[in-house]
């Protein structure tokens, strides 16, 4: 949210897209899409104004190039895509839509956005958000109105944009949008394989940018809530925030949609949703697979099976996926190498026990940091009521107990300390394996094991979050930036038929205190109002607006008009929120010696990163 001075009405028209360069003609996007499985043939951004694009330098040493080795993606400029939400309708707008967005969906977005790229996953940004006093009405009525402004991404293009022309079989179009996106996103090289052409290569491409982003979700704990095609990006970043949510209490079968009645879209069934949808994608590529370029055809020794060709790229998603997530998943858990037995080993049996716990995933794995491979009594587990465990063992056992409800999944208590025991010596064999395989000349003592826990440690803790985008958080910063005064809904035309209803009542109560005389009854009564009071009346019988327009326009809610910047103070909630969940999201700040500087500070991030609430809060 920024806080723009009055002064500079340049900055505040170039953010907002007020006022634009006369090259500059704002679009929206037409797509199509299957929603909940079922294929609705006219969407498109009803809401959503792209102004164009941008073209930034990628320098060398950053990661904006991802898989370097492959000649498909070698860039020396990324071209981005600017958008407006909540700016107004488009021509794509849904009948009963205004085009309006609610600043509480904003706030969510812009945090989330900005959440996840901090946790290193491929997203959107969101550059700004403005509020003002535009009222927008919804369910609850008049609430604040807000515009995410410089809303960036790659381009704004989905899955179902593909769709779109298929369904309406515009082949020339469809084989236009391919040639666009390889030719501004991917690299255009000459090379041809005999198999793959240009556009088989876009489609294996996006299989493996969409399989990776996945892994990605599944290993932070992200539910994307909604996951259609229209709402999946053809370059593999996570694409419109609408009821998402990262997991608490670890719940595979967990839905963020209150729409989503059957669970399609639940945590544990992303990865075959985002498979589906690549398939929906693959039916738009199969005739340019075919036929391709005049040149691609020429080269070919013989034709090609479109059909088969898509499902074989197809079939490397599920290979591509679990090398990822298993990848992933060894980083949280502090190893320098992923095994493909981690998962059946440590991975899966992990997630079982989160699951009948009921422990918080976000939290489980940044305790797990402080476990150290060597115990202090032996290297090897004894029984758990043994009195020489280990502190940090009994520090582990008790968190996870406090979070579990025990005694409904388990017979004893002692059990479920039991399978974490069992399950802890695994972990702590897999360290000192990889400890030792990958330091063949280091001795293993006591002082080499702690060494390499302090390092696992700070590793550990760049990998698992300090904070995590919890709902009751997000709630707790919307209501105080919804509740900001500056951002309370004044409805210009609201105010004005407010005032006209006042003056006509008014009017009407004279009128009866009037003793009637027939035909001259409403002139007697017009005779004993006073001047003032006719003058208005007068007002609203033509129609004119009443009292100072710029008044009438941005009144509060007490009868002032407020400033038409939004203060420091005011966007401090917003600031706060980005200080702490997005910059200092690993927890340096808050795990130092010194800590926040500010007393609000200090509370909020020991609220946000402490214990979850009992009774949740959303």
């Amino acid at each position: 949210m920024l806080a723009i001075d009055p002064a500079d009405q340049d900055l505040a028209l170039a953010v907002t897209a007020t006022r634009l360069p006369p090259d500059v003609v704002p679009y929206a996007h037409n797509y199509a899409g299957h929603q909940f499985g079922y294929f609705v043939g006219q969407l498109g951004d009803g809401r959503c104004v792209s102004l164009g694009e941008i073209s930034v330098p990628i320098a060398a040493n950053t990661n904006l190039v991802r898989n370097a080795a492959d000649d498909f993606y070698k860039k020396t400029h990324r071209v981005s895509e600017l958008q407006l939400k909540g700016a107004g309708r488009t021509p794509y707008a849904r009948a009963v839509s205004d085009g309006h967005a609610l600043l509480r969906s904003c706030t969510r977005e812009f945090l989330a956005c900005e959440y996840m790229h901090a946790l290193r996953v491929p997203t959107t940004r969101a550059l700004a958000l403005v509020a003002g006093t535009r009222g927008v009405y919804r369910e609850k009525g008049l609430e604040p109105g807000a515009v995410i402004a410089r809303r960036c991404a790659q381009s704004w293009i989905r899955f179902g944009s593909f769709e779109t022309l298929l369904v309406q079989v515009r082949h020339h179009l469809l084989k236009q949008l391919a040639d666009f996106v390889i030719s501004t996103h991917y690299e255009d090289n000459s090379y041809i394989n005999i198999q793959l052409n240009r556009y088989a290569r876009l489609f294996k491409e996006v299989v493996k940018r969409s399989a990776e982003l996945c892994a990605g979700w599944q290993s932070v704990g992200f539910i994307h809530g909604l996951l259609n095609t229209d709402n999946m990006s053809i370059h593999g970043i996570t694409l419109d925030y609408g009821p998402f949510m990262f997991i608490d209490a670890y719940d595979p079968g967990i839905c963020s949609s209150s729409s989503d009645s059957v669970g399609r879209y639940r945590f544990e069934n992303q990865p075959q949703i985002v498979y589906w949808n690549l398939s929906k994608l693959g039916r738009t590529f199969v005739e340019l697979v075919e036929f391709g370029s005049e040149e691609e055809d020429e080269a070919r020794p013989h034709s090609v099976d479109g059909k088969d060709i898509i499902e074989g790229i197809l079939d490397s998603y599920d290979p591509i996926f679990i090398d990822t997530y298993v990848s992933l998943m060894a980083k949280k858990l502090g190893f320098k190498q992923s095994k493909s037995s981690d998962l059946e080993d440590l991975i899966l049996p992990l997630l079982n026990l989160l699951s009948e716990t009921e422990t918080d995933y976000c939290t489980f794995f940044r305790i797990m940091s402080e476990i150290q491979q060597r115990r202090k009594s032996s290297q090897v587990a004894k029984p758990v009521d043994d009195t020489d465990a280990s502190e940090q063992d009994d520090t582990f056992n008790e968190h996870l107990e406090n979070q579990a409800k025990v005694q409904e999944m388990f017979p004893t208590e002692s059990e479920v300390r039991c399978r974490w025991q069992d399950w802890l010596v695994q972990y702590r064999t897999r360290l000192l394996t990889e400890m030792i395989t990958l330091n063949p000349t280091v001795a293993v003592s006591a002082g080499s094991i702690e060494s390499e826990d302090v390092k696992r440690r700070t590793r550990m803790q760049k990998e698992n979050p300090k904070f995590n985008l919890r709902g009751w958080i997000l709630e707790e910063i919307c209501d105080k930036v919804t509740g900001l005064p500056e951002c309370q809904p004044v409805d210009a035309e609201i105010d004005r038929l407010q005032d006209e209803l006042r003056i006509l009542a008014e009017a009407e109560r004279r009128t009866l205190a009037t003793p009637s005389k027939k035909d001259s009854d409403t002139n007697d009564a017009e005779d004993d109002m006073n001047t003032e009071l006719q003058d208005l009346l007068a007002k609203v019988k033509r129609g004119e607006p009443i009292g100072d327009p710029v008044t009438s326009k941005k009144r509060d809610r007490k009868g002032q008009v407020p400033s038409a910047k939004i203060p420091m103070d005011g966007v401090e909630p917003m600031n706060q929120a980005t200080r702490i969940l997005i910059d200092d999201i690993w927890g340096d700040v808050t795990d130092s010696a010194r800590g926040w500087e500010s007393a609000a500070d200090k509370d909020a991030a020991g609220r946000w990163g402490g214990k979850v609430p009992k009774v949740r809060m959303w």
